[in-house]
């Protein structure tokens, strides 16, 4: 049965405050991470993008 926070002894609720903490930096820093990938590769295809218009806007006929 789930006990709440407030129903823990002291110890225990250092414990569980400590698995929080660790749990929420852990998935933080894993979805920081994420955002960051997704940001600069979006950059990085936006410039590929770009050059490939340009080669193709100035290709001889």
């Amino acid at each position: 049965m789930q006990k709440y926070i407030e129903e823990l002894e002291s110890g225990d609720r250092r414990v569980a405050n400590n698995w929080t903490i660790v749990s929420f930096s852990l998935y933080g820093s894993i979805l920081a991470g994420l955002l960051l990938y997704a940001a600069v590769e979006q950059n990085r295809d936006t410039g590929l993008l770009a050059a490939d218009a340009q080669a193709t806007a100035t290709a001889p006929r």
